[in-house]
């Protein structure tokens, strides 16, 4: 037997309702009501198609393309991520995953002067620099293999990363500068912005938050 309009229209509703209930936990619990254009083009619908086994083929898979339609919106929705207000500096992402601070406040078109660890911290030396017109990159590292890396940057469009699924980050004060950190079991990092310039400080393995904050204190212009 032929599946008439409401029919139709009843079995999209339903299969509508159960996704989005399943992907986002929402339910509606008013009966939808139709429009009279809706229920004219279902009209046309039906009478466009063909007469047969093929007939019900083609509503099954009308159906299953519009309910995935619906869903993938919704979950693209779902997946925006959250943009909250500027942070030391930065305006910060939340991501399932991870958290971006993006866009730091930076004022300077080059590096028109050089900054570093000084005095170099006991036990590492320089080991590696990387300079262009936007960027100054300088590794310290130590006899055990551990590297504190620091980013000196005039370059706008910066972004730091931190997984916010196994460390902790936050916004401390460090001699009158915002910086936000991030500390884990195997990794540390800070972010700042000082004088027109992003830097960013990072170091390969765990570190306490004092030993971090003694670090940020001896960049400086060299």
């Amino acid at each position: 037997m032929a599946m008439t309009r409401k029919e139709f229209a009843d079995i999209v509703g339903r299969s509508f309702d159960e996704g989005l209930e399943a992907e986002t936990g929402y339910k509606e619990q008013p009966e939808a009501e139709f429009s009279a254009d809706f229920e004219k083009r279902m009209d046309e619908f039906f009478a466009n198609q063909a007469d047969g086994g093929k007939k019900k083929i083609k509503r099954r898979r009308w159906i299953l393309i519009a309910v995935a339609a619906v869903l993938a919106l919704a979950a693209t929705a779902c997946a925006v991520p959250e943009i909250r207000e500027s942070i030391a500096g930065f305006f910060v992402k939340v991501f399932g995953d991870h958290v971006e601070y993006t866009d730091p406040a930076i004022t300077k078109e080059s590096i028109e002067e050089e900054y570093g660890l000084v005095p170099i911290p006991e036990g590492f030396e320089e080991t590696v620099v990387l300079k262009t017109d936007l960027d100054l990159v300088v590794d310290y590292s130590d006899s055990d293999g551990n590297t504190i890396t620091l980013e000196q940057s005039a370059n706008k469009h910066k972004i730091s990363t931190v997984d916010n699924e196994n460390g902790d980050y936050k916004e401390i004060s460090v001699e009158g500068k915002s910086v936000l950190v991030y500390l884990s079991e195997s990794y540390a990092q800070a972010s700042w912005v000082d004088n027109g310039y992003y830097f960013h400080l990072a170091y390969s393995s765990s570190v306490d938050i004092n030993q971090l904050c003694e670090w940020i204190s001896l960049v400086c212009c060299k």
